[in-house]
């Protein structure tokens, strides 16, 4: 059975697939009409993940962009991923909001940080007792 990759192995690869692009400035891009929206590669994102494509997109669309999405008036709503938008926008490309995704991608990576330590520090915690039980019953 293959591995499901983690949200933060998708965000993570389109992070860095997708920061030469957002570095670039959005001039004569149909599709980037705002500098923080770039258009995402999926079909990449999904052959270097050994995914099917429609449940990448799945995933962005119906799991990531509605667990991140915030609104901020009354009808009005920031998306981590959106369908394109603009002039000549073709509608099966689908755009990131870089700087949020980027600010997400940094606190999942914090909280993987803090499991891997409180992982860490348990087992190292867990072989100092073993080790000591076995010293204080082969002493006997």
């Amino acid at each position: 059975m293959a591995r499901t990759p983690t949200d933060l192995q998708i965000l993570d690869l389109i992070f860095e697939h997708h920061l030469p692009d957002y570095l670039r400035a959005p001039h004569n891009d149909p599709v980037r009409q705002h500098k923080s929206y770039v258009p995402v590669d999926l079909e990449y994102v999904a052959n270097f993940l050994g995914i099917d494509l429609t449940l990448l997109t799945s995933r962005l669309l119906d799991h990531l962009d509605k667990k991140y999405r915030y609104q901020v008036e009354k009808d009005s709503y920031v998306f981590l991923f959106s369908s394109a938008f603009g002039r000549g926008a073709r509608q099966d490309q689908y755009v990131v909001n870089f700087p949020y995704l980027s600010s997400i991608i940094a606190g999942m990576r914090d909280d993987s940080r803090k499991y891997r330590i409180a992982t860490s520090m348990a087992g190292v915690s867990l072989v100092i007792s073993v080790t000591s039980f076995l010293i204080s019953v082969l002493g006997r």
